[in-house]
């Protein structure tokens, strides 16, 4: 049978289907998830990028180096690889099971491979026999070949699928980026816990976006968080109200979280309502398999993502980028850059813009001279919130804004947008042309250096020259770009305050993109000196980065990650 495209290869739910085809009695179906789950990780852990999962409509293969090493076929029972060497005695007694050694073919690339099939019915006994050679086949495997030849062909839900049913994440292969999916993947495990639906009635009318507190340690929800940025992935969270406790009532990506002391703090985005709202026993513990019960008080679980969320999701991710426009000529204004969320109103069907959160808004923003209009590229925003206001609607979310804007009147692909969304008279709306939002995408990425300007923006134990005064119309402090580099190599790509990383939000374009902070302030500082930047540097977002110089004296970074944690919510 013909692999499965793009779409059912992502899809957990269709390698559930496969599963149960091939395996229909539960209990052995759970038994052959296990096998396949602890191949993988001995197969990850021999060379993490030198294996692969194929899912196919009656069948699933596991591939390491040169060749299958284990596969699962309706009707045909379980194909395991071994090492001959190692073959167990008692494995030579069994007259279900079927040993071939001397294969040519793609074996032949490993020559200690002896093939051991046997029916499904005898998993139970057989894969401990064979374990040890199996594992010891693997690891010769995966030596043979550098990387996976079948890359194209990795099916993530076939290991989403089992890291749900053995409770327990299992790693992707190294040369995974989460690219084959939307723009991210949801973590096969989510936050259950409560609040109050004021708190969160009030966290949507702010753009979807708060910061909670809770007495208590979410250990397992740290690792399992950090695990996700690993994967390219997001953690949910999900909540029900904590003056009830009987329904699910909003979900939202956590973004941020720390651990210290007795405390949690986390940063949650994208909140949106569960419609129709649900009974707790939708959800699935993660470490017994059980439902949750509906009278259930305790403040905080981990569950595995149910189907409504990652459906919810995935919609939210097809849907699409959109342009938000604004015309100086009929606003009565240029456009303004915000100081914090994007806002802009609709006439549209409240349901059409709640399908746009979590997309991508592109901000398009033109000023007149006369009769003749020149556009710019003013911003990229995620809408986080829809709320009715008077007669419209109005869309709020966080996002970029380069400054100036980017002019792009000229730009050939612009005159195809102009077109397609008619002159700009459709208002919000989405972009068709997948061409173009590369454009735009290459846009913001390629000007970005030019055009994003911070005043405080510019292991060895490497020293650079840096802070030589250079005469503009004021002294302008020289930031070295090589400090910066090897800075962010260092000490990585996150805020070194709040933990936000621009590439999982934004994608792409958020790829690289930080501000980094000098723990001098330069302008203090006269002439040119050598800068640590183990000691001296260290990456900050533009948020965080404007909140330390917000006054008279800068604050340090523990100052500010203190202000953050005592935050009330």
């Amino acid at each position: 049978m013909p692999q499965q495209s793009e779409e059912f290869r992502r899809d957990p739910n269709f390698a559930a289907q496969v599963f149960q085809s091939i395996f229909p009695d539960p209990k052995l179906r759970q038994q052959c998830v296990e096998a396949m789950a602890e191949s993988v990780e001995t197969a990850h852990r021999s060379n993490p990028n030198a294996w692969e999962l194929t899912l196919f409509s009656d069948k699933v293969h596991l591939n390491v180096g040169p060749i299958v090493v284990l596969y699962y076929s309706a009707g045909r029972g379980v194909y395991c690889i071994i090492d001959q060497r190692s073959v167990p005695k008692a494995l030579r007694k069994r007259g279900e099971v079927r040993l071939v050694t001397g294969r040519g073919g793609a074996l032949a690339a490993v020559p200690e491979s002896a093939e051991c099939i046997f029916p499904a019915e005898s998993s139970g006994e057989l894969f401990p026999l064979i374990r040890a050679a199996h594992n010891r086949l693997i690891q010769a495997a995966a030596a043979r070949q550098r990387a996976s030849v079948w890359c194209k062909s990795y099916s993530p839900g076939v290991l989403e699928h089992l890291s749900n049913k053995v409770g327990r994440q299992l790693p992707h292969p190294g040369y995974y980026t989460g690219s084959t999916g939307a723009t991210g993947l949801l973590s096969p495990f989510a936050v259950y816990t409560i609040r109050h639906s004021q708190r969160l009635d009030a966290a949507l009318s702010k753009g979807g976006t708060a910061r909670a507190i809770e007495h208590k340690r979410w250990t397992t929800a740290l690792d399992l968080f950090n695990l996700a940025k690993r994967e390219g992935r997001q953690l949910p969270v999900i909540f029900a109200a904590a003056e009830s406790v009987d329904r699910l009532i909003c979900w939202g990506i956590i973004e941020d979280l720390v651990v210290s002391g007795s405390q949690t703090s986390y940063r949650f985005t994208g909140l949106r309502r569960i419609e129709p709202k649900r009974p707790l026993s939708t959800l699935i513990l993660r470490s017994t398999g059980a439902p949750l019960s509906d009278r259930l008080i305790k403040p905080y679980a981990i569950v595995r993502t149910p189907d409504y969320i990652n459906e919810a999701f995935r919609e939210q991710q097809a849907f699409g980028d959109h342009v938000a426009y604004h015309s100086a000529r009929v606003m009565g204004r240029d456009y303004r850059p915000p100081a914090r969320l994007f806002r802009f109103i609709s006439g549209k069907p409240e349901a059409y813009l709640r399908k746009a959160i979590g997309c991508r808004a592109w901000v398009i923003s033109s000023t007149s001279e006369g009769s003749k209009n020149t556009y710019w590229l003013a911003g990229m925003f995620k809408p986080e919130v829809v709320r009715p206001e008077r007669d419209y609607f109005v869309i709020q979310g966080a996002g970029v804004s380069p400054r100036p804007p980017i002019e792009i009147t000229t730009r050939r692909w612009f005159e195809r947008l102009r077109q397609e969304q008619a002159g700009f008279s459709l208002g919000f709306n989405r972009i068709r042309d997948a061409a173009i939002v590369a454009e735009l995408e290459r846009c913001l990425v390629t000007e970005r250096e030019a055009v994003f300007v911070s005043p405080e923006e510019f292991t060895t134990s490497t020293q650079y020259p840096e802070g030589a005064t250079r005469k503009v119309s004021v002294d302008y402090y020289e930031r070295n770009p090589r400090a910066r580099e090897q800075c962010i190599k260092h000490h990585g790509c996150h805020c070194a305050v709040c933990g936000f990383d621009f590439e999982q939000s934004y994608g792409e374009i958020g790829k690289g993109f930080i501000h980094v902070h000098h723990l001098k302030a330069l302008a203090d500082i006269r002439g040119e000196y050598m800068v640590d930047r183990v000691e001296e540097l260290r990456p900050i977002c533009p948020n965080c980065h404007a909140m330390i110089h917000s006054g008279r004296n800068m604050l340090s970074i523990e100052e500010l990650k203190n202000a953050l944690r005592n935050r009330p919510t």
